[in-house]
């Protein structure tokens, strides 16, 4: 396990690489260097959202090649669509009744799986306190573990309704106290 697992440069599977990416990989290569300085382990993630769009544009390769131009390797790669399979188990997890009642209606009647719950999910895994079969890649060979004791996550503003919705839901489950090691960088 490392000390940081590093989320950066979540994109849509229906958008190109853009502006939000590229301030993402900025404030990565700052926090790399303090890592560097101070011997702190890390490996670093994407997360491609294929699960809400309809149509899919961005492949990982394009994605790798974009973050080669930048001189960017993420450790690993994640699909969210793959986060749903652990939904039963989450929705097990959450103590808070309303909560998971609230989570459940949304779910049954969409028939589908909002973000900020696949968030909570793809936290829990990060921190290591969930396995998934499938839906996160190594993109070279290397040594990093892809958990982490800690979380960083580089995600622009607009996401931090769901950040906060995902955080309340890990709040009310046996996984609570981990919410102290989860970090979030807006820009």
């Amino acid at each position: 396990m490392v000390d940081y697992n590093i989320e950066f440069s979540h994109i849509y599977s229906d958008k190109k690489f853009g502006k939000e990416q590229e301030k993402s990989v900025e404030i990565l290569k700052k926090k790399i260097i303090e890592f560097l300085k101070k011997r702190i382990t890390y490996s670093t993630c994407v997360l491609i959202d294929e699960y809400n769009p309809k149509k899919n544009i961005l492949s990982v390769d394009i994605l790798l090649e974009e973050l080669d131009k930048r001189n960017i390797y993420p450790h690993f790669i994640g699909h969210e669509s793959k986060l749903t399979s652990k939904k039963d188990f989450l929705l097990d997890c959450i103590r808070d009744k309303k909560l998971k009642k609230q989570y459940e209606k949304y779910i049954n009647k969409n028939g589908h799986v909002p973000c900020s719950f696949l968030v909570a999910v793809w936290y829990l895994y990060r921190l290591g306190h969930l396995e998934l079969t499938k839906g996160v890649y190594k993109c070279f060979s290397h040594p990093n573990s892809f958990h982490g004791d800690k979380l960083i996550n580089i995600l622009s503003k607009k996401y931090i309704d769901v950040e906060k919705k995902a955080i309340k839901i890990i709040s009310n489950t046996k996984f609570a106290d981990c919410v102290k090691n989860i970090e979030v960088i807006f820009y």
